[in-house]
């Protein structure tokens, strides 16, 4: 009763209010409109970060005390590295680099110093001096490199055939709105190298992933939401064979895409790497009612006339699509319970997306229908194919005569594709989810490979007491804790203050070779001279201007953050033993923090799906108007959902920030068929007095509609498959998979649930 009298409400707004309706409609397109055009993008992913209080105090106190840790490595790469012109070139690149507005310093072979035991001790003397054409050059390099061992992996590769250089951004430089200018001119310096001198250049860094991540969101912005314009465009018109009942639905999304895009400029948030996703998924949810309701103007059985039509249209889709469009917008809404604010942005807006497109759907449909009814009758009404129609018969004979047999065979599918999830991991790696072939990926794999590990940990150390590191217990921990990490395999290389203390010993005391001194008074003497040293460049970035914290920088191999996070917390256990109760160690740095959301991203994501299963379980529920039924009729839905996140384990993809949302935004638009296919049931055993005829006309009767919407939800989805970042591919992907699967259950399982698990008494449920 109440859903008829909902119709009626929409029948009376757009016969009665049609106009007032219509310009509410141009409003919100106009103001919509306004405010999407200045939709931007984030430069500095803020929206990926997990709020984490603590992580973000130490991070703050971390970069106050030592600066930014988001360097720039650029790798050289010659045959001949050590030849005097090639050395000229890296000086000339070094010197180029440092004149880039937003750099700070620049640090390589050719401008770096090193302690030498001078007239009156230690002094700083040039690593690499001019002129660099003398005879002994390479002898020269190759005993600083025996010397210095910290230099190999940092500023020279073991094979003496790549070279590093660390290129340190400014305040201004690294602010996020100036960093991208700072990107792209250290670009086309080395392009502009490269062409010059004909050798290999290899560039790396957080900031570089960051100005990377908002080009591609850019450049998907611009890309998938054409792509899938024409691509739903296309699949409507083959459908219906008509342009008008093609460009309805479209202008309905359309619609849609512009007022969720101005919401998201009113609420002062910006494109991500997760919300760049939205433009084809909001297309998607928008068309799929309006597929429904324009399949009923031509396929239904109903009066001719235009208006009588479109109120048996109301009447009999109006429930069914609200179900579809709540359950849906429950799916999505269940994301805005994670920690991560990017997910809860894309949870919330595709939540409004559904109720809105619903919305509008219900309108805009009937509305054109009724006023321009005869341009939407195409010449020859499209039937449904000969083929079709005999598999679905096929396969409704098949699910109500044996449906026993059918439930075994459905249940053993989903569970041989299912049990891939044993093989499921939680990782999200930082290079790997771009495309192979990306400069990002290609670089940072190349710097690893040949020169050191890309990605820096950062850990604070101080006493508790809040006295100076003066002490030689306190660099004889250090130093022991230090060796320790070095040996673990995912670590390229370590740089502690410990490292200089011991060159600084070795120069002013003229020992045989770098050793820590034993004595606190040395210590003492060595810090004094530290303070004192007319560069402070490296010193800065080591020990802080009043000696109480020292920083530990320790360089990973390419890795995911399952082995970042592990390996992380087990140094930070090793610190806090080997360095004992007087000492504080924290470990901190853009790195950690990332590789901590991500993960903690993932194991939220599981509350989220089993909030989206039961607020969908009680929508259907509810919709059907029992919770038996209800319940028998989501086991067709769990089982594709699980067999999808099998497929993940059988194929080797990890749970990563894209493929962890699948299940939960996923069940809500997998349950849509459910709905559809009952309310169909519901009609059909008003006509039949048997369980197993009423499910046979109901597979026969919503079948079309049902393959024709998943249709456009399919090609909609896997528009992303165009998409630059592998997450939200897979998500495409595998929500289209799962989309497919639900279909073939519904059609195939869902009748036999019905009969069996219903005990032949699922008739009085129905009715």
């Amino acid at each position: 009763m109440s859903a008829r009298v909902a119709a009626l409400v929409v029948f009376f707004t757009f016969t009665r209010w049609r106009w007032l309706a219509l310009a509410a409609v141009v409003t919100l397109a106009a103001f919509s409109g306004w405010h999407a055009r200045r939709l931007g993008v984030e430069h500095a992913n803020e929206s990926l970060n997990v709020p984490d209080p603590e992580r973000i105090a130490n991070y703050q106190r971390f970069r106050a005390l030592f600066g930014s840790d988001e360097d720039l490595l650029v790798a050289i790469h010659a045959s001949h590295l050590l030849h005097p012109a090639t050395l000229a070139h890296l000086h000339a690149l070094t010197q180029e680099l440092e004149r880039i507005d937003g750099v700070a310093e620049v640090l390589s072979l050719t401008n770096a110093l090193r302690i030498v035991a001078g007239g009156t001790g230690a002094e700083l003397a040039p690593l690499l001096p001019t002129p660099y054409d003398r005879p002994n050059i390479e002898t020269e390099i190759r005993k600083a490199m025996e010397e210095m061992p910290e230099l190999v992996g940092w500023l020279i590769s073991a094979d003496s055939r790549t070279a590093g250089i660390w290129v340190a951004l400014s305040e201004q430089g690294s602010h996020p709105e100036q960093s991208h200018r700072v990107i792209e001119a250290v670009r086309d310096t080395l392009l502009a190298f490269g062409r010059r001198t004909g050798l290999e250049a290899h560039l790396t860094g957080i900031p570089v992933q960051k100005h990377d991540v908002t080009a591609y969101i850019q450049r998907d912005e611009r890309l998938l939401l054409p792509v899938a314009i024409a691509v739903l465009g296309s699949v409507l018109w083959i459908y219906f064979r008509s342009l008008l009942a093609a460009a309805l639905p479209l202008a309905v999304a359309g619609l849609t895409v512009v007022a969720i895009h101005g919401g998201l400029v009113v609420a002062g948030l910006r494109l991500n790497a997760i919300t760049s996703l939205l433009p084809p998924i909001v297309l998607v949810l928008a068309v799929t009612p309006c597929v429904h309701l324009l399949h009923f103007w031509y396929h239904g059985v109903a009066p001719v006339a235009p208006r009588e039509r479109v109120r048996a249209m109301l009447d009999h889709l109006l429930w069914p699509c609200f179900l579809c469009a709540a359950t849906t917008a429950s799916g999505f809404a269940t994301l805005a319970l994670n920690a991560m604010p990017a997910v809860r942005q894309f949870g919330v807006a595709a939540a409004a997306a559904a109720l809105l497109g619903f919305v509008l759907a219900v309108w805009m449909v009937p509305f054109a229908t009724t006023n321009i009814g005869r341009f939407f009758r195409p010449a020859r009404v499209p039937r449904v194919p000969r083929l079709l129609r005999a598999l679905l018969l096929c396969t409704a004979r098949t699910s109500t005569r044996a449906p026993r047999l059918t439930l075994v065979c459905g249940f053993a599918a989903a569970l041989a594709m299912g049990s891939g999830m044993a093989w499921l991991r939680n990782n999200t790696d930082l290079v790997r989810f771009l495309k192979p072939g990306a400069p990002l990926r290609e670089d940072t794999f190349w710097i690893d490979s040949h020169l050191t590990g890309p990605y820096p940990l950062e850990f604070l150390v101080e006493r508790r007491d809040g006295r100076r590191l003066a002490h030689a217990a306190d660099l004889r921990r250090l130093a022991t804790w230090t060796t320790t990490v070095s040996r673990d395999p995912l670590v390229s290389g370590v740089l502690s203050i410990a490292d200089l203390v011991r060159h600084l010993h070795r120069a002013e005391f003229r020992t045989a070779a770098p050793v820590l001194p034993t004595d606190d008074e040395v210590v003492e003497e060595l810090l004094d001279l530290v303070a004192a040293a007319p560069d402070q460049r490296l010193v800065r970035r080591l020990l802080s201007s009043d000696q109480t914290a020292a920083r530990i920088q320790v360089r990973l191999r390419a890795a995911g953050t399952a082995d970042i996070a592990t390996v992380a917390e087990r140094f930070l256990a090793s610190a806090r033993a080997q360095m004992g109760p007087d000492y504080t160690v924290h470990i901190t740095g853009a790195l950690y923090a990332l590789a901590q959301d991500s993960n903690e991203l993932v194991r939220q994501l599981a509350g989220s799906f089993a909030a989206s299963f039961f607020l969908v379980g009680v929508l259907v529920a509810w919709g059907v108007g029992s919770l038996r039924l209800g319940a028998i009729a989501l086991i067709p839905n769990l089982l594709p959902l699980g067999m999808t996140i099998g497929l993940l384990g059988w194929a080797g993809i990890d749970l990563s920030t894209g493929t962890a949302m699948i299940a939960a935004a996923a069940l809500g638009l997998v349950v849509d068929d459910t709905i559809h296919y009952v309310s169909a049931l519901k009609t059909a055993q008003a006509r039949a007095s048997l369980p197993t005829i009423a499910a046979r006309r109901a597979t026969i009767a919503v079948g079309p509609a049902l393959i024709a919407n998943n249709l456009v939800i399919v090609a909609g989805f896997w528009v992303g498959l165009a998409g630059s970042f592998l997450p939200t591919v897979y998500f495409s992907l595998f929500t289209g998979v799962s989309m497919i699967l639900a279909l073939l259950y519904d059609l195939w399982v869902t009748p036999a649930c019905l009969i069996s698990l219903g005990n032949h008494a699922h008739s009085a449920d129905i009715r």
